[in-house]
């Protein structure tokens, strides 16, 4: 809960996102689709505003419906993940409410504070490292290595994994300041699992896929991906040679990403509404 707001405050926001929350201060959508949506709001508390985003969910179709009536809910399921990683000092978003309905249809809000000045891994590498001149691009990757390997390992340390471990799903702060060290946050916990299995390949799965999600992109070298790995591989209790491991994730990354584009054939990319 947040220090900010009492639980006086908390329940009067979460009757106003039931019953209507287009009446709270600075209502904006930000993601809309038949399945839920996501908007940001202003709270107004003794000590100042406070900025928070709400995601709803709603069970549509009788598939949806029926897996909502056997197991918990996305919302619920994501605010204990996002308390859990609060708990272990992983940035994410604070989470403050969470509120689950039945009738008239199945729905539930996740409620978090807002986290500002983010911006993810896609949109730093596609169109912040053009801008900067070499020495200062050479700083800014060191920093968000730094940053990016200290949140995977934060994770693995937990016992985490996430399916969706893409630069556009890892949003970063700070990377301009040369006096901070860059931190990377994890907002998105929809892809979050607990890593059950023993097997390598689960723990080195959320690399592959950061890998094969920058292929693409010029402003990432090879130079890049080993100091990426050689930094990864010196938290780990790990007696693999980088250059073994990096010719296995460049054939796996790169396997990853030709699946993926077959995936996508006959599929229009970008934002949807959804």
């Amino acid at each position: 809960m947040s220090s900010r707001l009492t639980l006086h405050q908390l329940q009067e926001v979460a009757e106003r996102i039931i019953s209507d929350p287009s009446t709270l201060a600075g209502y904006s959508v930000l993601k809309y689709s038949k399945h839920g949506e996501v908007f940001r709001a202003k709270v107004e508390s003794a000590g100042g505003s406070v900025d928070i985003v709400a995601k709803r969910n709603r069970a549509a179709g009788w598939r949806r419906r029926f897996r909502a009536m056997v197991r918990s809910s996305r919302a619920r399921r994501n605010f204990d993940q996002a308390l859990q990683l609060f708990a272990l000092g992983i940035p994410t978003a604070r989470p403050l409410l969470l509120l689950e309905r039945r009738r008239p249809r199945r729905e539930s809000w996740l409620v978090t504070e807002f986290v500002p000045n983010l911006l993810d891994l896609d949109q730093l590498v596609l169109i912040e490292f053009p801008k900067l001149d070499q020495h200062s691009v050479y700083g800014a990757k060191v920093r968000v290595v730094d940053s990016v390997v200290k949140l995977l390992v934060g994770l693995q340390d937990a016992g985490l994994g996430h399916r969706d471990f893409k630069a556009s799903n890892l949003m970063l702060a700070g990377f301009h300041s040369t006096d901070r060290e860059a931190k990377a946050w994890m907002l998105d916990l929809d892809g979050l699992y607990q890593i059950r299995s023993r097997a390598e390949s689960r723990h080195w799965q959320p690399v592959v896929r950061l890998a094969a999600s920058l292929l693409d992109y010029s402003m990432i070298t090879r130079t890049d991906y080993a100091r990426f790995l050689r930094s990864l591989l010196r938290r780990q209790p790990s007696d693999l040679k980088w250059k073994n491991r990096y010719r296995d994730l460049a054939r796996q990354a790169s396997d990853y990403a030709c699946r993926a584009k077959r995936r996508k054939k006959d599929k229009l990319d970008g934002y949807g509404g959804g």
